[in-house]
């Protein structure tokens, strides 16, 4: 995990961050590092790193006020004690420009949260009360077709039967495909 911060890709001292915001999974008790690299697209700058919120005594940042040319890589180690909340917010601040650009991203370190197992009720038609009227309405175009063939084609009844058996396969693959 590595969050990427840019200084001066937009404009002189502008501040940019790869991640919007980070989360950093772990349990009570457990240690983990990761690096932020600090870009820097514009004139040699200082950059200041500053903590805040309910992470503040929970992640240590290595350095706090480096002198950026190119690049340059900030080990933070990050804790989660064994008595306290599963889980803490917080901010870190970066600072450009003598203090004239400030930016922050919000970080999160803790236990994972379970996800829900229930089953979402969708809103909506039943699925029986889907394939009956679906039904219903096949049904009355078969018999409104055949009623219309043998009244006024009874002579050459071929269209009518076509179209009640096109109607007729068009509800078994409804049906097949539900």
């Amino acid at each position: 995990m590595e969050q990427r911060i840019h200084i001066g890709r937009r404009n002189d001292y502008s501040i940019d961050f790869d991640l919007q915001e980070m989360f950093i999974p772990l349990k009570r008790g457990e240690e983990a590092s990761f690096e932020m690299s600090i870009l820097n697209h514009g004139p040699p700058t200082h950059v200041h790193l500053s903590i805040t919120g309910e992470i503040k005594n929970r992640v240590i940042l290595l350095r706090d006020n480096p002198y950026v040319k190119k690049e340059e890589k900030i080990p933070v180690v990050v804790r989660l004690p064994k008595d306290g909340k599963p889980r803490y917010r917080g901010e870190i601040f970066v600072s450009t420009g003598y203090g004239s650009q400030k930016s922050s991203f919000p970080i999160e370190i803790g236990s994972v949260k379970k996800k829900s197992t229930k089953k979402r009720k969708v809103k909506g038609m039943p699925h029986w009360l889907t394939l009956l009227s679906v039904s219903l309405f096949l049904l009355g175009f078969i018999f409104f077709t055949l009623f219309i063939t043998f009244t006024y084609f009874h002579e050459n009844p071929y269209w009518g039967c076509l179209a009640s058996s096109i109607a007729i396969v068009f509800m078994l693959l409804y049906l097949i495909g539900r």
